[in-house]
């Protein structure tokens, strides 16, 4: 039921920003001085743009995916939906409707990636101040270490900061990889390889060591 009550939420939140996506097009290209012409055919062609959208949205997966997941593949499945509707909306609208400059269609991709993405951004915004809020509550953290700053550690860090309520707070990172010492992985800094682990341990008051070098042998 919440699954369906959030798909309903994006349709309707995506069905306003296409339709604000075209009026902004259309202001782009002819400012406030859009043709008689336009203005008269403007509905149907938001109508036209909605309908042809959303179901593209669906067949890119837009509805079905976890956003607070989110990742790169997310992202290119906005771009590829968003080009391939502006690309079916030109068939349309120049072969049924009017012939509208192409300039608008670019305008509409533009923005309907910014407004799609962008309503995607702000639910995994709102999850993240929920997570900081329910934080707050938990009165102590273990700061933790961790072991490896590949895939797998940064899943463990992502896992630790999405969950405050296990009282887990990464607060370094080790990796013998010298190309990443200095740098960070999702906030957390590395500071050295494996060599450093006594002194960032006692410098940083580690409570609490992860290992996450799944590829590491036994005597490691």
């Amino acid at each position: 039921m919440v699954a369906l009550r959030r798909k309903i939420a994006f349709v309707a939140a995506d069905i306003v920003c296409i339709n604000i996506a075209v009026l902004l097009a259309f202001l782009g290209v002819y400012g406030i001085n859009i043709p008689q012409e336009i203005l008269k055919i403007l509905p149907q062609v938001c109508i036209a743009f909605t309908v042809i959208s959303i179901p593209i949205y669906y067949v890119f997966q837009l509805y079905s995916s976890l956003w607070k997941y989110a990742s790169i593949n997310e992202l290119i499945m906005i771009i590829s939906s968003s080009i391939i509707a502006s690309l079916a909306a030109y068939i349309y609208c120049t072969f049924l409707i009017v012939s509208i400059p192409l300039s608008v269609y670019l305008l509409y991709c533009f923005f309907s990636m910014a407004f799609t993405g962008g309503t995607r951004l702000s639910f995994r915004i709102l999850r993240r101040l929920r997570i900081v809020w329910s934080g707050n509550g938990v009165k102590e953290y273990k700061r933790v270490m961790i072991i490896g700053a590949g895939e797998a550690g940064a899943m463990v860090i992502k896992e630790l900061k999405n969950h405050p309520e296990m009282g887990l707070k990464p607060v370094a990172a080790i990796d013998d990889d010298k190309a990443k010492h200095g740098s960070k992985i999702l906030g957390v800094p590395v500071y050295g390889g494996r060599e450093r682990i006594k002194e960032i341990a006692k410098q940083k008051a580690i409570d609490e060591i992860i290992v996450a070098i799944p590829s590491a042998p036994r005597s490691d």
